[in-house]
């Protein structure tokens, strides 16, 4: 078989202590991947902040549609860069001196380069249906929607965390995709003898299940920490505010009245000032003032609303989102309305986000 990379790219046979037992030294490791894939986040998110820059009106106007253009995007570049025309280096694994290989050591094929991305980047499908689930405002699917906060999380954890942990520094995409991430200066034939070694050492792949227990411990940990941190902490204020139920009443009201879209209900609490708000989040390109009579109807709503009684601010958050799935701006704007023996006291912030927000490959 012919190697798949230069002459002068390939610079070392398998290493004399990788032949005796441990033929893993080829293989590219957590920080080095991290790296990488820091530098790939950065190149795709300054292409997409130039594309707003240029078309913002039109992106704009895409709303959530707009992440599909990001999506297309990092695709094209992590399957192009992962194939013949990148021979298995995007620009990240490039200035790190890494590539991404077959089990025989070979470029992959555009479909197949695909496949790893999109395995890669499955969350991003549960992200979405997650958004869509959350907007409905039915009060019933919004517990699927905190339950579906957790998945990503937790192939993020599989993805990244088994890479620590597999002897091959392989994670779960990896696994379903048959992919390594090698040392550039290895060729073919070290890659392929690493992995015959591998195979040998590693009877009925003891080791890989032995990784991915570890990692899904690790997981376990990590929700469970997350899951401690903030719900337990905050289950006596919940007795205190309003039902799911009926916080999701209040939103469906809302919506239906105002013809608005209402992206999430929050009841918050304050332990620094033991003070209790109402966090109403409003997705929109219109500027508060021009809401004036929708804040104060659901101020109304929430006044008259015995279960709000202990609530001491009731806070609008209006967000203008334009998002590209490469790079992200958000515009937040706040008001906030405290209620002291029925007055209504007046607090503006505003605040521009720019991020980092791309669909990655690792």
């Amino acid at each position: 078989m012919e190697e798949n990379t230069s002459n002068s790219e390939i610079l070392s046979p398998l290493p004399v202590e990788a032949k005796e037992d441990k033929p893993f030294v080829i293989y590219a490791g957590f920080w080095r991947r991290v790296a990488a894939l820091i530098i790939d986040v950065i190149v795709l998110a300054l292409f997409g902040a130039l594309l707003l820059y240029l078309y913002f009106e039109i992106i704009a106007k895409m709303g959530y549609w707009g992440f599909v253009i990001g999506a297309v995007i990092s695709g094209t570049y992590y399957t192009l860069c992962w194939g013949e025309l990148g021979k298995g280096r995007t620009v990240g694994k490039l200035a790190l001196n890494i590539r991404v290989v077959t089990k025989d050591g070979g470029i992959l094929k555009y479909n197949h380069a695909l496949l790893r991305f999109l395995i890669f980047n499955a969350f991003f499908l549960v992200q979405a249906l997650n958004i869509i689930i959350s907007i409905s405002g039915n009060q019933y699917v919004v517990g699927i929607s905190l339950f579906l906060f957790l998945i990503p999380i937790l192939i993020y954890i599989l993805a990244y965390g088994l890479v620590v942990f597999h002897p091959q520094k392989r994670g779960l995409h990896d696994i379903l995709a048959g992919t390594y991430v090698v040392r550039s200066k290895f060729g073919n034939e070290a890659i392929r003898e690493s992995i015959d070694k591998a195979i040998a050492l590693d009877v009925d792949n003891n080791k890989t299940k032995k990784a991915i227990v570890k990692t899904l411990l690790t997981a376990f940990v990590v929700i469970g920490g997350l899951f401690c941190l903030v719900f337990i902490p905050s289950r006596n204020v919940f007795k205190e505010g309003p039902s799911l139920n009926e916080m999701m009443e209040i939103r469906s009201k809302a919506q239906k009245k105002y013809d608005i879209t209402i992206s999430g209900v929050t009841f918050n609490h304050s332990y620094a000032s033991n003070e209790n708000s109402f966090v109403i989040t409003i997705v929109t390109s219109k500027e508060p003032e021009k809401l004036e009579g929708v804040m104060d109807g659901i101020k109304d709503m929430c006044v008259k609303n015995p279960r709000l009684k202990s609530v001491n601010a009731i806070v609008f958050r209006f967000v203008n989102e334009v998002n590209i799935g490469i790079f992200r701006f958000t515009k937040n704007q706040t008001r906030i309305f405290s209620l002291d023996e029925k007055n209504i006291n007046e607090e503006d912030t505003h605040k521009n986000i720019m991020e980092f927000n791309t669909l990655k490959g690792y």
